[in-house]
């Protein structure tokens, strides 16, 4: 196992922090929009979120377009001017989004409490359901590399006799640690690059807890998720590649 540390060029292009509500009974999504005045000096752009219904009817060897209804708004997405910070009320919860260059978790994670208490004073939410972190990780390696064992300790494992060049692979699991109750989404994926000369791999961790979780327990089972997290990356990549975000 490599050892969990700070890369100073982490290839982290989305983080996520996630909580799943539920608001009292007819709570009035415009009511998100007062949050502006709140948030104008951090984030002053604002973008409508809206929630939308289609519905298909599936008939013998086709399937025919059916209506789409929009359900109204659903919340409100505050943006900062450089559009790298992005703080998200809705009608099921909060989520603040951080965009590429990712800094560190100690900075990340104050300022996702700050809002969030922003939002449970603003909505006083009746019910937890979810808390996540989510970090969507991208970087790339030479074009038609046929041993990926040297970036990532889960390579893909192709048979002998058979093509062993692989210009795309998707790989999904589903993770649950018994001793914190805490879960991740695990995905890595192979794909090609927008330089024709590299692929690109993406490693996508949504570490997650939906039971037994307190209002007052939120920043402490964030910090167990993004300690699952970084058990995860640094399990699954080589050192070769970590040192590459040294």
């Amino acid at each position: 196992m490599a050892e969990p540390r700070h890369l100073e060029n982490a290839p982290i292009v989305e983080a996520i922090i996630d909580v799943r509500v539920a608001l009292p009974d007819g709570f009035p999504a415009e009511a998100l929009y007062s949050a502006k005045d709140l948030l104008a000096s951090d984030f002053p752009g604002l973008r409508t979120q809206f929630e939308f219904e289609s519905k298909f009817q599936v008939v013998p060897n086709d399937i025919q377009a059916g209506e789409i209804r929009n359900k109204g708004i659903k919340g409100y997405m505050f943006v900062s001017p450089d559009e790298k910070d992005l703080v998200q009320f809705r009608l099921n919860g909060y989520t603040r989004n951080r965009l590429a260059p990712y800094r560190k978790w100690e900075e990340l994670l104050p300022s996702a409490m700050e809002l969030w208490t922003a939002y449970h004073d603003l909505t006083s939410p009746v019910e937890l359901s979810r808390v996540a972190t989510r970090y969507i990780n991208r970087f790339s390696v030479p074009a038609l590399t046929t041993d990926f064992s040297e970036y990532l300790e889960m390579p893909p494992s192709i048979p002998e006799n058979i093509p062993n060049v692989i210009s795309e692979f998707a790989y999904r699991a589903v993770l649950h640690d018994t001793d914190s109750g805490c879960s991740a989404v695990f995905t890595q994926k192979i794909e090609p690059d927008i330089n024709a000369d590299r692929t690109a791999v993406i490693v996508d961790i949504d570490a997650f807890k939906q039971s037994d979780i307190e209002f007052g327990d939120i920043e402490a089972t964030l910090n167990d998720l993004h300690e699952l997290k970084n058990r995860i990356f640094f399990n699954t990549l080589t050192e070769k590649t970590l040192g590459m975000f040294e």
